[in-house]
């Protein structure tokens, strides 16, 4: 049997790892340790954080909205890919802090590749399967499709390496492909769909809402262009870019706004958590709409605060704080739990806040005082929020 509380423990294990490494990261820059190598330990967190907290966390709950169909074989189908997806993650883990870039990181990240594959195969018959033509089937097989365009970067990454391709260009659009499609495919639509799974169609005007969603899998291709709208592309390409960005930015709104009474199903000390995630989706579609003005495109792009801001605003307040929402929401949690929940979000928020101000701030040519510092204290307080949330969670079971 599937035992949701003991593997999504698991998970938020991962996801302090994460944070110990951005710890490390951050104390790198206010203090001297040279026993680590800076570039190689960020590799490490990067691909952890995809790997061994969103990915397992998304499989996690997948194979649990399963399992609540009562399917009997579906723990003994689907073990054993969580389990190699842990390997790959730990492996990822040790071998990029160890080596950076080289032979086991690259086979390591070659397996989570695999395995998520097979997992989309395996989860695609079974949708067809059980859970027939929802809007959740629909969100899942639309995650799953674009966790595999995703990985046609990484192949590309490599081949620019083995033949020595020159132009930096190529590579960080290459780059830019992977994290577009996945936290913009993978783990935005797999979200969704846990939503929808979690939310009985009754409880919003399901047509209505699978026609946004249709818009937003539609947008989610040419949207690419917007990460790459700093580079010379043709005008056609700038043009897309614009309507693509000012569609999905409608679409998200119609359908935050549509599914604002199905918050009635969800735990009543929950729903704050749930509107901290869509105050920060209307934030980032917001972003992305208008970095299509040449003078924010210049801000945007051109600042490693605001790009490193952006990214923790999609993976931070809105992917792991929606997984922690829901995750929140099928178990029986104490008060310790709920103080670390607190914790933790301050400390996103504050770190949102620090870096966007810096960027706002260097963009002016004014400088921030202690920003570094106040960086790595910030980081101190999201670790402790998730160190509390782990202890906490060694006694709550599942509903």
């Amino acid at each position: 049997m599937f035992l949701f509380s003991k593997w999504i423990r698991i998970s938020f294990l991962n996801l302090l790892i994460v944070a110990l490494c951005g710890v490390i990261l951050r104390y790198k820059i206010v203090f001297s340790l040279p026993i680590i190598e800076q570039k190689h330990l960020l590799h490490a967190h990067s691909h952890f954080a995809f790997t061994g907290w969103i990915t397992q966390t998304i499989f996690c709950f997948l194979v649990f909205f399963l399992q609540k169909k009562n399917i009997t074989d579906v723990y003994a189908k689907y073990k054993w890919l969580l389990i190699a997806n842990l390997i790959s993650a730990y492996g990822m883990l040790i071998s990029f802090i160890i080596q950076g870039y080289a032979l086991y990181s690259i086979t390591f990240s070659t397996i989570s590749i695999i395995v998520l594959a097979i997992f989309a195969v395996y989860y695609w018959r079974d949708l067809n399967r059980y859970e027939g033509n929802t809007l959740a089937a629909f969100c899942c097989k639309a995650a799953l499709i674009f966790a595999q365009i995703s990985s046609l970067a990484t192949f590309m990454l490599a081949w620019l390496m083995v033949n020595k391709f020159e132009g930096q260009y190529w590579y960080v659009a290459a780059i830019y492909f992977f994290l577009h499609f996945q936290y913009n495919g993978w783990f935005f639509f797999g979200c969704l769909a846990i939503l929808f799974m979690m939310i009985p169609k009754e409880n919003y005007n399901s047509i209505l809402a699978k026609k946004l969603c249709v818009t937003l899998v539609a947008c989610c291709v040419p949207a690419y262009l917007l990460s790459v709208i700093n580079f010379a592309i043709p005008a056609y390409a700038y043009a897309i870019a614009i309507i693509t960005g000012i569609v999905q930015c409608v679409a998200l709104f119609w359908l935050l706004f549509l599914m604002r009474p199905a918050l009635s199903v969800v735990k009543s000390d929950n729903k704050w958590i749930f509107k901290l995630v869509a105050a920060a989706l209307a934030i980032k579609f917001l972003l992305q709409m208008f970095s299509t003005i040449p003078a924010l495109s210049i801000l945007a792009f051109g600042s490693r605060p605001i790009i490193v801001g952006y990214l923790h605003l999609v993976l931070l307040c809105i992917i792991s704080l929606f997984l922690l929402g829901a995750s929140r929401n099928f178990l029986n949690y104490n008060s310790l739990f709920k103080i670390a929940t607190v914790v933790f979000v301050i400390g996103i928020i504050a770190n949102e806040a620090v870096l966007m101000s810096q960027g706002l701030m260097g963009f002016y040519g004014i400088p921030m005082r202690h920003v570094i510092e106040t960086l790595f204290v910030i980081t101190m307080v999201i670790f402790t929020g998730l160190l509390l949330l782990n202890i906490a969670m060694r006694k709550v079971t599942s509903d």
